[in-house]
């Protein structure tokens, strides 16, 4: 959710998280389809539903959504790149009838108050520079018996330094809680009935559910994106170095998937 994104020197690929993200025109979260799954079954979403997905990315939730419930599907992004992507997968699906996407900041939401039966977000408000006031956006634009609902990595237990500096490095200084901090946010926004499930993850579960949420154009887009970027690491050395640092620690990947895990969370209006 940051707006600024780091260049690299000269080069006209931009290396920051989410300016890679935008450039492969591929977005992550935790869990994958299951972990959506869960959260929409957690906010109740039916076919007559109008959900609000916030932090789209390339689509890939506002879709599965769309199809699966039949839901109709408002998805913002802060990044234009993203809701591009989003736009064309949501073209390449033929769901322009059931999904719109547009730029939106989810401390700002551009809707009216009571606008939608569920507000969901996945791997997003880590990123928001003001957590409470985005959930108050959450709460604020859904109807009154709704759901606020996200699914966001937590710190299932205490993170050593050589990881907090490797996350804030590599991925634009993400703020995790804990589950009792994101459940916190819900309940200090006065939603009631708020529920909560805990998970940890694993190297390969999380790569499993990384490959499931890629269609045919992900993989396209991919490819050529490593492409580039592999031409740029032999030819630009400012770019080799900035790789360099990306590249984590064995003890930092060990310590990664000991103590970060995720939470789906949801609360009612």
């Amino acid at each position: 959710m940051q707006t600024q994104h780091a260049k690299i020197m000269n080069s006209n690929v931009d290396l920051s998280y989410f300016g890679m993200q935008s450039s492969w025109g591929v977005t992550k979260h935790p869990g994958g389809k299951r972990a959506t799954d869960e959260l929409a079954l957690m906010c109740c979403i039916r076919p007559e539903s109008y959900v609000l997905v916030v932090g789209c990315g390339v689509g890939a939730t506002p879709c599965f959504l769309a199809r699966k419930y039949g839901c109709r599907v408002m998805a913002v992004d802060i990044s234009p790149e993203m809701v591009e992507w989003a736009s064309k997968r949501v073209g390449g699906n033929k769901l322009q009838k059931r999904v719109e996407c547009r730029v939106a900041d989810a401390q700002a939401l551009p809707f009216g108050d009571e606008t939608f039966d569920a507000v969901i977000s996945e791997s997003v408000n880590a990123f928001v520079p003001n957590q409470p006031k985005a959930i108050h956006e959450y709460v604020r634009v859904t109807r009154p018996g709704g759901y606020v609902g996200f699914n966001e990595c937590a710190w299932v237990e205490t993170p050593p330094q050589e990881l907090l500096d490797f996350v804030r490095t590599a991925m634009n200084a993400p703020t995790f809680l804990t589950p009792a901090g994101w459940r916190n946010l819900l309940t200090s926004a006065q939603l009631a009935d708020v529920r909560m499930q805990t998970y940890r993850m694993t190297m390969l579960r999380q790569w499993l559910d990384e490959i499931a949420e890629l269609d045919r154009h992900d993989w396209l887009e991919r490819t050529r994106a490593l492409w580039r970027l592999t031409v740029m690491t032999i030819t630009e050395p400012q770019v080799r170095q900035h790789i360099k640092t990306m590249v984590p620690s064995r003890m930092v990947i060990k310590n990664l998937f000991k103590c970060l895990g995720y939470v789906i969370c949801a609360g009612k209006k």
